[in-house]
């Protein structure tokens, strides 16, 4: 049973938390790429501290809203320094770092 990736009672459960850093990747995504976009339009009228703090109070929501469902993982490189350290499972990686990957390609 421990060889399974995915079983019938993980699904909701798992699905649940890849919606979760499907909201928090594309927010992130949005947030930082438009504030780069709206610095580029506006000459420079929100400045890089600014847009650094956007993303971080962003972060700091998505991690307060979606921590205990998913883990906040938001980045694929995160999921995988926590599966390194053993505090998140190997199994689940995949279906994390691909999602997080599409979003972040898509957004």
């Amino acid at each position: 049973m421990k060889d399974v990736l995915l079983t019938q009672q993980d699904l909701p459960g798992v699905l649940r938390s890849l919606f979760a850093e499907l909201l928090g990747t594309f927010a992130l995504t949005f947030v930082d790429a438009g504030g780069a976009v709206i610095a580029a339009v506006s000459h420079d009228a929100v400045t890089l501290a600014a847009r650094s703090a956007a993303s971080g109070l962003l972060v700091m929501a998505v991690i307060y809203a979606f921590g205990n469902l998913s883990g906040a993982h938001i980045n694929p490189a995160v999921t995988f320094a926590f599966a390194l350290r053993r505090d998140f499972p190997w199994r689940r990686v995949p279906f994390y770092g691909s999602v997080e990957f599409q979003v972040g390609c898509r957004a």
